[in-house]
């Protein structure tokens, strides 16, 4: 959902940029309403990319999965994403089924379509990865080759590069502290877009080449009717007074909650 909240946040920008202003050129637009959005989107997204990026021993994290897939590097072997794909570890035998197909369906000016069960091109595509994954040349393939550990080591550093986002968010949003309030760390929505950037290209990487051949996106795609009723005001003039009324009972609702422990701790 972070991206696709994201996608919501920049609609609502180009909306303040297209409302219309006042006399005295002020955005007619509530300024309350704009100032909660604005500072729970800011929060709510520093707080979910801290959590990807967090390492607790306890955590589960994007930083987590890439710790424990090195960690079990052992079991990430070529026969055993053979298994998981269905991808012979030897596809020789598929280059001959494919050159006698060629060699008895090819005609002047028609095109030849290898049918999928003796198609090569897929294993050598993935063996042609995994050679470079696992650090070795083609000639000393062997099924127990498994992922280098700097492939890991260099996930983990591009996370790393969040580091410093994760800490004003742990100064300002997640946790207080003195420092914060005679220095506070801006967040800013460009710290933002950057750790997004990050993050997805980590994501998309882990899922290429981690979980066999999965193009996965963190961006999830809004449904037919997105936009629907975004036209339409907040609330219509004949029901603003109805707003008034809740604010009166919030009032009267925390004047209550002053006053529950005055007789009860005496």
């Amino acid at each position: 959902m972070l991206l696709f909240e994201n996608l919501i946040y920049k609609c609502i920008c180009k909306a303040r940029e297209l409302a219309p202003k006042d006399e005295k050129n002020r955005i007619k637009l509530n300024g309350y309403m704009h100032w909660f959005i604005d500072k729970y989107y800011f929060q709510n997204q520093s707080i979910a990319i801290r959590r990807l990026i967090d390492g607790g021993k306890d955590s589960i994290s994007l930083r987590k999965i890439i710790e424990n897939m090195k960690k079990h590097k052992d079991l990430l072997t070529r026969s055993n994403y053979c298994r998981y794909l269905n991808i012979p570890l030897d596809y020789s035998e598929l280059i001959i089924k494919e050159q006698e197909y060629i060699s008895k369906h090819l005609k002047f000016g028609e095109v030849i379509c290898i049918p999928d069960d003796i198609d090569p091109s897929p294993s050598q595509d993935f063996h042609a990865a995994f050679d470079k994954l696992a650090g070795v040349n083609a000639p000393q393939r062997s099924p127990s080759d498994n992922f280098s550990k700097t492939i890991f080591e260099k996930l983990l550093s591009c996370l790393d590069n969040c580091n410093e986002f994760a800490r004003k968010v742990s100064k300002t949003i997640a946790h207080t502290s003195l420092d914060s309030y005679s220095n506070p760390p801006v967040i800013s929505y460009g710290d933002i877009q950057d750790a997004h950037k990050i993050l997805c290209g980590v994501c998309h990487f882990i899922g290429l080449n981690f979980l066999g051949r999965i193009s996965y996106s963190m961006f999830i795609q809004p449904t037919a009717g997105w936009l629907r009723y975004v036209t339409e005001p907040l609330i219509s003039k004949e029901h603003k007074n109805e707003l008034f009324k809740i604010l009166e009972d919030h009032r009267a609702k925390i004047q209550q909650w002053e006053s529950v422990y005055n007789k009860s701790l005496f």
